[in-house]
């Protein structure tokens, strides 16, 4: 039986991710809950990944030997006060103090970020309402931290919000799709707690 417009319509009209359902947890070190940060994050990203290979040998093969994981960048919308800059600006002084220009401990600054795509539908409550939009993956970044704050432009011919965009590093990361938990093995090394950075785990699949 052929497929009719509207059954093609009916089965890709809500079938799509959209790019603008979504939410960022951060806890930046010193700053313990920061709903305004989470809120006001306006752009984030699903991190890419990268492997590096050696150069093609006689019989055009490239082996990989490295994996590669690339910065993630996030933009906030800023509070009048700019507090969401003081954030990072303070958070990139734990890294290195601006007064004697020394290096904190990588457990200091380090902390875990969280992006949530989340799907069109809602969560189905026991009343029968609809609640929050169900989440469809989870990416975890692991030891991430700020490693540069972009200049923010003033403009007397704007009367547009103030942005602020963030680059940040991290570990690697670990995803876990629909609703759930991340499920990670047992590490070898002593800190159990802390995901291997040469292995990304997807749902029990590593890559």
């Amino acid at each position: 039986m052929a497929l009719r417009i509207s059954d093609i319509i009916a089965q890709t009209s809500a079938s799509f991710a959209r790019p603008n359902l979504f939410r960022v947890e951060i806890e930046a070190p010193g700053f313990a809950g920061n709903p305004n940060l989470n809120l006001n994050c306006y752009n984030a990203q699903i991190p890419g990944l990268s492997t590096v290979g050696t150069d093609k040998d006689m019989g055009l093969r490239s082996i990989a030997y490295s994996k590669i994981y690339d910065d993630v960048i996030l933009s906030f919308y800023c509070s009048e006060d700019l507090w969401e800059l003081r954030v990072m600006q303070d958070w990139m002084n734990i890294i290195n103090s601006p007064i004697t220009n020394s290096l904190n401990f990588y457990t200091e600054y380090t902390t875990t970020i969280k992006i949530i795509h989340l799907s069109r539908t809602g969560t189905k409550l026991d009343d029968g309402t609809v609640g929050q939009n169900e989440r469809t993956m989870t990416t975890t970044l692991h030891e991430a931290y700020p490693k540069k704050i972009d200049p923010m432009q003033l403009d007397y011919g704007s009367s547009d919000i103030m942005r602020m965009t963030t680059s940040f590093t991290y570990r690697n990361f670990t995803q876990a799709w629909g609703d759930g938990e991340q499920e990670l093995p047992d590490w070898e090394d002593e800190d159990r707690s802390k995901p291997d950075p040469q292995q990304t785990i997807v749902k029990n699949r590593f890559f």
